[in-house]
């Protein structure tokens, strides 16, 4: 795998990401980008440089871009089906491992701090939690610890859609490092919002 295979995947990721895009991923990397680069930073090929410079992106490693891409675009196939051809052709040893969590924005994942799955049961009260919390779901989130700017990201990423504002809240609170994201949290959470309905649905 030459070093031109591996920009030509960059360029490529590039030229097809939107604007909204770029937004939303140059937002997942507030920890290690300083705000005044950031601002800098206008297109794609401008933010896999940032990367490549703060050792978070090399021709072995795209698992932070991967991380990106599957929780920033993870509607957008083509952009994941790019790097999905790159790492087929990698050694082995070389190939970002598959996962799919959304980390907490104001803390960009790593590899090793990121929970590998939901639980079925924590998945199956997420589902319940969706369905009926309604407009009642910000103040439930911020008894769980999650920040305002958390939520403000689960907004304005899903600004049409209400269930899809909450799911994104509860997967952010659930794959925070040193969350126990048990049913049992939830319903602690639940019931401190005065949802307690909702609360003993939950098994």
């Amino acid at each position: 795998m030459s070093n031109l295979e591996f920009k030509v995947m960059l360029a490529n990721l590039a030229r097809e990401m939107s604007a909204r895009d770029l937004e939303t991923m140059k937002f997942m990397c507030s920890d290690f980008i300083p705000k005044a680069v950031k601002e800098e930073i206008d297109s794609g090929l401008q933010l896999w440089t940032a990367l490549e410079e703060r050792d978070k992106l090399s021709q072995g490693d795209t698992a932070f871009l991967r991380i990106l891409l599957q929780n920033c675009v993870s509607k957008r196939t083509d952009l994941i089906g790019i790097l999905n051809k790159y790492e087929a052709q990698l050694p082995s040893t070389g190939v970002a491992p598959s996962v799919m969590v959304t980390p907490h924005p104001h803390h960009p994942p790593n590899i090793k701090e990121a929970p590998p799955y939901v639980p079925s049961d924590v998945q199956q009260a997420f589902n319940i939690i969706t369905t009926d919390i309604g407009r009642n779901w910000r103040p439930l989130v911020r008894n769980l610890g999650l920040s305002e700017a958390s939520i403000d990201e689960c907004v304005e990423r899903h600004p049409r859609s209400l269930r899809e504002q909450v799911m994104m809240a509860l997967n952010l609170w659930a794959s925070t490092p040193g969350v126990n994201a048990s049913t049992e949290e939830l319903r602690k959470a639940l019931n401190k919002t005065q949802l307690k309905l909702i609360a003993q649905k939950l098994k």
